[in-house]
């Protein structure tokens, strides 16, 4: 059920997706300028105790995910942040490592988990917002990565994953 978790990216239908949505999302990334301040403003009006309860949903969500995904993500995401280049952006490799973590981790969650966590931040970003963001990058580059997305949410929805028991540590 763990398939390509540690290892290959492209051990499972998930991790083929995975590869299929970084290279269609690819030209789109480079174009982000993940290193502007914006992503540190609130995407709205609404206020701390509305966004505590939203990410009150993201830790429940983390909390019913399988525990060797959540680490191989951990391990992605690390391993791209090393030796991260100075625009922000990691390698297309990288990125379908990232990618292919993050479907497995939502994969290994009942759906309406993922629709609560989606739900709850969707409903605090103002509607202005996407519209502003696709006027900063080439709005084809755009719709190709959301298209290549909404395919490899398919994908995931279809491959199930049943997370393993957290047991607890031995003493000895």
């Amino acid at each position: 059920a763990l398939l390509g978790a540690a290892g290959d990216a492209h051990a499972d239908a998930i991790g083929d997706a995975a590869a299929k949505l970084s290279k269609a999302a690819y030209p789109f990334m480079k174009e982000v300028p993940w290193n502007s301040n914006l992503y540190n403003l609130n995407p709205g009006s609404s206020d701390a105790i509305s966004w505590a309860k939203a990410v009150g949903k993201m830790i429940d969500m983390g909390a019913a995910m399988d525990a060797k995904l959540l680490k191989a993500g951990a391990d992605a995401h690390h391993s791209a942040i090393q030796g991260l280049r100075a625009d922000g952006v990691c390698s297309e490799a990288q990125l379908t490592a990232i990618n292919a973590a993050i479907g497995r981790l939502v994969a290994s969650v009942p759906e309406s988990k993922t629709m609560d966590v989606y739900n709850s931040v969707g409903a605090l970003v103002d509607p202005k917002v996407p519209a502003y963001l696709m006027s900063t990058v080439k709005e084809a580059d755009a719709k190709a990565a959301y298209e290549a997305l909404i395919e490899f949410t398919k994908v995931v929805k279809a491959n199930p994953i049943t997370p393993t028991p957290v047991s607890a540590a031995s003493s000895g």
